[in-house]
């Protein structure tokens, strides 16, 4: 994964596709800059609601702790600890 500027703005591209394909799809983002989201102030008229996730939990249920799973034994996720 290449990240590449054009305009100001930055965006990733699969490094693994073949220099035409990433030629040509550099070439039309820059002629149509003006119609990518870059940010969610960019999106006008979206109601905010829409654009961000929530999650519903009830004050009075206490967490429970899931067990461990395969995904997490195999190493194809890895836990995180948040400060």
């Amino acid at each position: 994964m290449r990240e590449r500027e054009i305009g100001g703005k930055y965006f990733k591209l699969g490094s693994a596709l073949d220099q035409a394909v990433q030629d040509q799809i550099v070439e039309v983002i820059a002629r149509n800059l003006y119609a990518f989201a870059w940010s969610a102030s960019d999106m006008l008229g979206i109601n905010s609601d829409f654009l961000f996730h929530r999650l519903t939990m009830d004050p009075k249920v206490r967490p429970v702790r899931q067990r461990r799973r395969k995904l997490l034994s195999v190493d194809h996720i890895r836990e995180i600890q948040y400060p």
